[in-house]
């Protein structure tokens, strides 16, 4: 599934219902279930390409959201590792203060 897509020279992002939108109308909730998505793997992007987008806006924050995404899927498991570690010092802390 497309994540980010550029279309008739309009940069857009699938919503969760599936629905997709201009990319300058993103919302934080619909970012965090891409960045969700990217994670898990689930989903492309079209590749960030400056003379196919030609309204400025979506230039910019197209530009923005796609080389955040491409450099957290560079880094996918190392900010899983990192998300697991946390979660088990929080876990064993937990445990500790538990009778």
């Amino acid at each position: 599934m497309k994540l980010l897509k550029i279309e008739n020279n309009i940069g857009y992002y699938r919503a969760k219902d599936g629905a997709y939108h201009e990319i300058d109308q993103i919302t934080k909730e619909a970012l965090l279930w891409i960045l969700e998505k990217v994670l898990d793997e689930a989903g492309e992007l079209d590749e960030y390409n400056e003379e196919e987008l030609k309204n400025q806006a979506h230039q910019v924050v197209y530009k923005s959201i796609y080389s955040n995404l491409k450099t957290l899927e560079g880094r996918r498991q190392e900010f899983i590792d990192e998300s697991e570690r946390l979660f088990l010092e929080d876990y064993k802390r937990y445990v500790k203060s538990t009778p």
